[in-house]
């Protein structure tokens, strides 16, 4: 499992680099063509997270390979998981504005991420 240092998820302090270029975002953008019909929009929104939710199994995989991650964790539930928590921390700071709570969310995900290592 890989972590950046901590002083490069500085931007996690003030959340606008992750809000502004995260998945999320064009999902959200997209959203107001979605709920008006566009299935073409739905159907690139649905790739962008297939691609991600792919990105990060892999990623699990080959940490398994190396024996860091525990070989009972399913790599596609786990990287569904992170795509889903990692989205919701996200739909929850927009919400409130307050970047207390993407400090919240990384250290939930980090919790998350050290309980699959062996």
């Amino acid at each position: 499992m890989y972590l950046p240092p901590r002083s490069s998820r500085a931007g996690l302090r003030t959340g606008a680099i992750l809000v502004r270029y995260c998945p999320a975002v064009i999902t959200r953008r997209a959203g107001r063509i979605v709920e008006e019909g566009d299935l073409k929009c739905r159907r690139r929104t649905t790739g962008v997270f297939e691609m991600w939710q792919s990105s990060f199994e892999h990623a699990r995989q080959r940490s398994q390979a190396r024996g860091a991650v525990k070989p009972s964790v399913d790599a596609r539930d786990a990287a569904h998981a992170l795509v889903a928590q990692i989205e919701g921390t996200l739909s929850l700071a927009r919400n409130s504005q307050d970047p207390d709570t993407l400090n919240v969310g990384a250290r939930s995900l980090r919790r998350y991420l050290e309980s699959l290592t062996v």
